[in-house]
């Protein structure tokens, strides 16, 4: 499909907006009106390799389900993402994010989606409405960008949406963790027990005591050399 783009004038230092856009987990701030279920795909939210998983609210779109990360930052003027949507994550998609300085410390943001449908049902479901609806959708989310940042400044970062998605991707990588090992095995504790009665044996026959070897299961006997 060929690309559509949206574009909206912010009243805020670029830097502030590239940093916000930076994060994945601010995302689902501004796109939950059209992708939602997000969770993210790594811990750090922040930066190239940064990613989430979600679901498309689609019209006839049966399967939702969809993928994004970031690939390419360059501070502050342009950040790409690239995912996959649609049945098996077929269609390719990738999006832009450009910053050009406004007047009077405004910015000047446009959002630019490319998507590559791999079979002619994919193709003609963009061209029954997708496009359009895309477009829309997109322009609705660069508006509550805008919002957003103008309401809140750098506070931004810490909205309870970010931050939930934050505390989760931390609670997924330690479950992902491997246990640690226990601190004694079975063979660990029986070697301990042998050096135990080693040490005895020798204690006792410098005591000049004699005593009978140990068998598991069996009473350990002492007895005194007369």
């Amino acid at each position: 499909m060929d690309p559509v783009s949206a574009s909206i004038l912010i009243e805020a230092p670029r830097e502030e907006v590239f940093d916000y856009l930076a994060d994945i987990a601010n995302h689902s701030e501004f796109t939950g009106h059209y992708l939602v279920d997000w969770h993210l795909t790594r811990e750090n939210s922040v930066g190239r390799g940064a990613g989430a998983r979600f679901r498309v609210k689609a019209p006839g779109n049966r399967f939702g389900w969809g993928d994004v990360t970031l690939a390419e930052l360059e501070r502050p003027y342009r950040i790409v993402e690239v995912g996959r949507s649609g049945k098996g994550n077929r269609v390719r998609t990738v999006g832009v994010y450009e910053m050009v300085p406004g007047s009077a410390h405004s910015t000047r943001v446009t959002f630019t989606l490319r998507t590559e449908p791999a079979t002619l049902s994919d193709r003609m479901m963009e061209q029954m409405g997708g496009r359009l609806w895309l477009t829309g959708e997109n322009a609705r989310a660069l508006r509550r960008v805008r919002s957003i940042i103008e309401g809140s400044g750098r506070a931004a970062a810490r909205r309870p949406a970010a931050i939930r998605m934050r505390q989760a991707a931390k609670i997924i990588a330690r479950n992902l963790q491997p246990e640690s090992p226990p601190r004694s095995s079975p063979r660990a504790k029986h070697g301990q027990r042998l050096c135990l009665q080693l040490r005895n044996i020798r204690g006792a026959e410098n005591a000049g005591e004699t005593i009978q070897p140990f068998v598991s299961g069996a009473p350990r006997r002492r007895e005194l050399q007369h």
